[in-house]
Order: structure tokens, then C-alpha cells, then sequence
């Protein structure tokens, strides 16, 4: 890679930000290069911009019919001259570019196509590892999210791992760049549209994070978490609300979310002070232990209604964690226990086996190890290869079985044949021996 300063914008789409950003960037009228600016995040443009996505060529080409164009359009450039780059991994900068270094790595609108926040939260935390291996001294991250998705995903806390910190929080408004479409990753569809906004129940405004190193952030002038924020505030939090408490908690815009959703539906406020002593579900009674575990249920069961309209909370608890005496309705409950609470055990702090009986759905858990970069429990020599594939978005690069080779366009598919390919090659070498 050439001298000079860099931006690498990650999982561009059909790369119609990537042209509003160059556009912008070649424009004469003063206000508008410095909107440019100010989200790289520098006083002058860089002297390259890479702009890639993780879909491969012909994947981009047959979802974006537009990027013909817009590519064409980006190879013109003169301002800041852009190289366009297909199949690049997040996660893996330094895979795809050994030893570069950027000076801004942004990522707008990140999404695996599928509304699992753990999954999320694993991701920011690798993408975050990634980027901050390949910054320059002072380089700044930024990522663009929709309202409450911070607060689900644990952006902050998953920067904080690899030394990121928070330096501001900016409103991301599509219209300040011209011709920008935000599109879905699984069909190349409108994200924001109306149908999709009506069943979330929000106007979805985005936000953008701004991350420095932490030995960067420490040298340079305290500011206000958030920058530049609306005048009216739709998420509970005052627009001129500093976070400098909340960088360390993780509160975001959106954090609020919950409460107002609830409430505004006649609901019981979830954020009231009468609700931190009794957390139980508006909607089916059931309690819990927290209010972060409340919202978490209220979510993921009733509003998305992940496990579909027949839920129940009172179902037989049959599964039995290996690890301890708890047992849970169904293997996604039971996992979750083990994330939560046998995630950081080492290999000489294996538990014995329990006495109960071991389905073959999912290893024993005193084989898991945490993963290094996210700490997930993930099982040992075949596990940590599936961790990886799951991080992929479900249409783009398949998801493969590390075990036989077989191809999958969802991680859930993924997993039950894993269980099974697992169990069923085990079972083959107790016939041969």
C-alpha cells in the first residue's frame, strides 16, 4: 500500500456511500467538504480511499444492479483517488491487508442479516480486535449504528476490550450524503423503508461511534460524548446529555428505548424505579432476576418473536447444563447459561462431568474454552472454526462444517448439522476401534 493517509471503508453494499463520501470530498462549496471531513475525522482529505465490501464481485453485480454504475463512477475519482475491493472480511483486516495501517477504518450499518444480538456483540468485538491492529497512532474507528442497536450489541463495552475508547457520538443522517441507500446484505432491499419502520415501531435514526486507541484518546482535549446532536431528542436522553458516565456502562443512544416502547404501548414503564423490584413481562408474567434480562426477553419473545407466536414461559425444563444443576425449555436457553456463566473457565478449571445424561446436541461443556478475542465458550480444536463462520453475514461467503465440508446459507442450519456431522464421526470411530 501506498504512503500517505488512508480510510478504509468496510462492507460498502453497492458502494453508494463510498461515492457520496468522494463526491463531497471534490466538491468546491466549503460546507459541504467539511461534512465530508468531519465524519473521516480529519482537517484534509486523505490521500486514498479504499472502498470494499465482503460480497464478491459478481454477488455485488447481481444484488446491486446500480454498483455497475457507482463503481464506474468511483474508478473517475480525481479528488481522492478510490480503489475498489471485493470479499473483504471486517474481521480480518490484516488477512487482507498485511501490515497496512489506516488512518480512519469505518464500518456503516453492520448487520449478519438476522436478529441475534450475542451474535452481534461477538462480531463488534472481532471487527474492533481487527481495527485496532491496523490503525495508525491517533487513527480513528467509527461506526455507524441504528437507534437502540448499541445498546443491544455492546458496542462500547466491545471496543473497550481491545482498547478503544469512546471519544463522541454523532447523528448519522442519510441525506447529508447525497445518492447514499442503506440496503439489507440478504436481498439488497431498502433497509430503512417504511414496512420496516412500522415494525419496529421507531423512525430509525442512525448514530455514528467514534473510537481512538486508548494511549491516543488519553493525549487529546476532553470533549462532550456527543457531538452535534439534535435539537429534540427521541430517545429518552437530552440532546446535550454528556456520556462521559455512561462510556464505562455502556449507555448509548437508545438505551431508553425500552421504556418508552413499553410504556407507550400502556405497558408497564420498564425503566421506573417500582419496575427495578419486580421484573416481570407485561406481556406473559414471567420473572426475572434483572431489568437488563426483562428487556432483553421483551425484545427478542414478544417483539420479534424469535420463537414464534406459540411461546410459552412455563414450558418443561428438561435439558441439563453439564456444567452445574440448572436446566432450561429448549437448547438456545440452555447455551445462554453456559455463555453467561461457564464462558470463562479455563482448561484446568474444567468441572467434573455431571451425573446427568448428555444429549448429543452440543458438547459437554467442560470442553469449552473462551475465544481470545470475544469470549464466547466455544468448544476446543473444531469449535473455535465454526465461531469464525458464524461471524459471516447469511447470504455472501457460506458458512461451512469444518467436519465435512458441507455449505450452509444460515448459521442455525450450520449448527444443527454440526451436532449431528459431530456426533455422527465420533460414533464411526467407536466402530472402527
Amino acid at each position: 500500500m501506498d504512503g500517505g493517509s488512508s480510510a478504509l471503508l468496510l462492507g460498502e453494499g453497492n458502494f453508494s456511500f463510498a461515492l457520496a463520501l468522494s463526491t463531497l470530498l471534490s466538491r468546491k462549496d466549503e460546507c459541504e467538504r467539511t461534512r465530508a471531513l468531519r465524519y473521516l475525522g480529519v482537517a484534509r482529505p486523505p490521500d486514498r480511499l479504499y472502498a470494499t465490501s465482503f460480497d464478491s464481485f459478481s454477488e455485488v453485480h447481481r444484488k446491486y444492479p446500480e454498483a455497475h454504475g457507482i463503481i464506474e463512477r468511483l474508478h473517475r475519482a480525481q479528488e481522492v483517488p478510490v480503489q475498489v475491493l471485493h470479499g473483504i472480511n471486517a474481521w480480518a483486516i490484516d488477512a487482507h491487508f498485511p501490515g497496512a495501517r489506516f488512518d480512519l477504518i469505518a464500518w456503516n450499518h453492520p448487520h449478519l442479516g438476522k436478529e441475534d444480538f450475542r451474535l452481534h456483540r461477538f462480531l463488534m468485538a472481532h471487527f474492533f480486535y481487527s481495527a485496532a491492529e491496523a490503525l495508525t497512532p491517533g487513527g480513528l474507528v467509527c461506526v455507524s449504528l441504528v437507534d437502540g442497536q448499541a445498546e443491544r450489541w455492546e458496542v462500547v463495552q466491545q471496543a473497550q476490550r481491545h482498547h478503544l475508547m469512546l471519544e463522541c457520538v454523532d447523528p448519522f443522517e442519510d441525506s447529508d450524503y447525497p445518492g447514499y441507500q442503506c440496503k439489507r446484505n440478504k436481498t439488497g432491499q431498502s433497509f430503512k423503508n417504511l414496512h420496516t419502520k412500522q415494525h419496529v415501531g421507531s423512525e430509525m435514526r442512525s448514530f455514528t461511534y467514534r473510537f481512538r486507541h486508548e494511549s491516543a484518546a488519553q493525549d487529546r482535549p476532553q470533549q462532550s460524548k456527543v457531538a452535534a446532536a439534535p435539537s429534540s431528542s427521541t430517545n429518552g436522553m437530552p440532546p446535550d446529555a454528556p456520556l462521559d458516565q455512561e462510556a464505562t456502562t455502556g449507555r448509548v443512544p437508545g438505551d431508553d428505548k425500552w421504556g418508552e416502547r413499553v410504556a407507550s404501548n400502556g405497558q408497564r414503564a420498564l425503566s421506573s424505579p417500582a419496575a427495578e423490584s419486580d421484573f416481570i413481562c407485561p406481556h406473559c408474567k414471567k420473572e426475572f432476576r434483572s431489568l437488563r434480562g426483562l428487556r432483553t426477553h421483551v425484545r427478542q419473545v414478544h417483539e420479534l418473536k424469535k420463537y414464534g407466536d406459540g411461546w410459552r414461559p412455563h414450558r418443561p425444563r428438561i435439558l441439563q447444563c453439564a456444567a452445574c444443576d440448572r436446566a432450561f425449555a429448549d437448547l438456545e436457553a440452555r447455551w445462554q447459561h453456559a455463555v453467561a456463566k461457564h464462558t470463562y473457565q479455563g482448561a484446568d478449571e474444567a468441572n467434573e462431568p455431571s451425573q446427568s445424561t448428555r444429549t448429543l446436541d452440543a458438547p459437554s461443556f467442560d470442553s469449552y474454552y473462551p475465544c481470545p478475542i470475544c469470549g464466547l465458550a466455544v468448544p476446543g480444536e473444531w469449535g473455535i472454526h465454526q465461531h469464525l463462520e458464524s461471524l459471516k453475514p447469511i447470504v455472501g461467503l457460506v458458512a461451512e462444517c469444518v467436519l465435512c465440508h458441507r455449505q450452509f446459507i444460515e448459521y442455525r442450519a450450520l449448527q444443527q448439522h454440526r451436532n449431528f456431522c459431530k456426533a455422527k464421526q465420533e460414533g464411526n470411530k467407536g466402530i472402527i476401534a
